[in-house]
């Protein structure tokens, strides 16, 4: 795997999707826009409390492990999707 080592980056603007293999480490801020926006493909799947986890790492949840109310409508189309959170 080779290392990419940018400094001072003001924007960027690429033709094609920026992939991350490894960690990305950020100080300051980190913005990102576009149709698609951010995808998370590999982040740990954990339950609702992150076990495992260090803080502030992000990790992902399914609906359906979430206390959620309402319609079953409602509870379905959360129930299919994932969440990302971050572990306090």
């Amino acid at each position: 795997m080779s290392t990419l080592r940018v400094n001072n980056i003001q924007s960027v603007t690429p033709t094609d999707p920026v992939t991350i293999n490894d960690s990305l480490n950020v100080s300051g801020s980190l913005t990102a826009s576009g149709s698609e926006g951010i995808v998370f493909h590999t982040l740990p799947k954990r339950n609702v409390a992150g076990s495992g986890l260090s803080t502030g790492r992000l990790f992902t949840v399914s609906g359906s492990q979430l206390p959620f109310s309402g319609s079953i409508t409602e509870l379905n189309a959360v129930s299919a999707s994932l969440f990302v959170m971050v572990k306090a």
